[in-house]
């Protein structure tokens, strides 16, 4: 946001810190421009908002609908590619563990590198979501190409294993959990990997946040 909204700014001071509002770290909420003292307590509160609207709107929303357990992994290296990396669970079921995060990892070392290169983005971030649900174990490997556009390739581990088979050949796209991620990371991009200057370390500092969506 520009220093010119610092004229819109309903505070002068910082809601986290009570320090005075920055020019370089204003945001929108609910159509006002709000001030932290720092990006830090910008980004802390635009994760905070993210999550409670994510709720509420599930909430008034639901039908049959159960929410899931979402928690970030440990970000995996692959190549030249870096991936976050998100666990959803049914909540109280957790089966992700060393050996299911291992399998998913090993699956995606042995296709991503050779996706990329055919599409032709060898060094684009990216995520991953590893989802055990109903059918099986769902693996979906996501990576940004040609700085606008979000590559996918999706696998599965039939209930009781983790030997993950690929999936590109039948027309799904995410369930509605893992909308949730999608959703976030459209936007994560859009914030910090459309920039005229990309700012990768940005975009993998800006997480959805743990918790039940």
């Amino acid at each position: 946001m520009s220093e010119s909204s610092m004229d819109e700014c309903i505070n002068d001071r910082c809601p986290w810190s009570g320090e005075p509002v920055s020019p370089d770290s204003l945001t929108l909420y609910r159509g006002r421009t709000v001030g932290f003292c720092n990006p830090g307590c910008r980004d802390k509160f635009d994760r905070a908002i993210e999550l409670f609207e994510v709720a509420s709107n599930v909430k008034e929303l639901a039908g049959g609908y159960e929410q899931r357990e979402f928690k970030s992994l440990k970000d995996w290296a692959i190549g030249r590619q870096r991936l976050k990396v998100y666990g959803i669970s049914i909540v109280g079921e957790s089966r992700i563990n060393d050996e299911l995060i291992a399998s998913a990892r090993s699956y995606a070392d042995n296709v991503l590198p050779g996706a990329a290169e055919a599409e032709g983005e060898i060094a684009g971030p990216g995520y991953c979501i590893l989802h055990p649900g109903d059918m099986g174990i769902w693996l979906l490997i996501h990576w940004w190409a040609h700085r606008d556009i979000c590559c996918q390739r999706m696998a599965l581990a039939p209930k009781g294993t983790t030997s993950f088979a690929g999936q590109d050949d039948r027309p799904l796209h995410a369930c509605v959990w893992e909308q949730v991620v999608i959703s976030h990371e459209r936007d994560a991009w859009i914030r910090f990997g459309t920039a005229p200057v990309p700012d990768h370390e940005g975009y993998f500092g800006y997480r959805l946040a743990d918790g039940r969506y």
